[in-house]
């Protein structure tokens, strides 16, 4: 089956025909892991992300709500993150 590359802002989207998603049980905006194999890559469906604040502190510490929300409370703020120059029609 053959799948076509797009163009998404500065990144891009491989469109899964219609088919292949039935026949995965997949749906629009499912969450997958995408692996780098020796022969090129696998895409895997991931369990749905957690609803709520506290669930995800829990999973993104690995640890109970109450360690995890301390742990969260004592991260600092200055995180600076470079997205790289503009490519697209994306705002600044």
């Amino acid at each position: 089956m053959l799948a076509k590359i797009v163009g998404i802002g500065n990144s891009a989207g491989i469109v899964i025909p219609a088919a292949l998603m039935s026949a995965l049980s997949l749906k629009k905006n499912d969450r997958v892991s995408i692996s780098e194999t020796e022969n090129g890559f696998v895409v895997t469906k991931v369990a749905d992300e957690p609803k709520t604040f506290e669930a995800l502190l829990e999973s993104f510490y690995g640890k109970p709500y109450s360690e995890a929300s301390t742990l969260f409370q004592h991260e600092g703020d200055d995180v600076a993150i470079d997205w790289g120059d503009a490519r697209g029609e994306e705002l600044l």
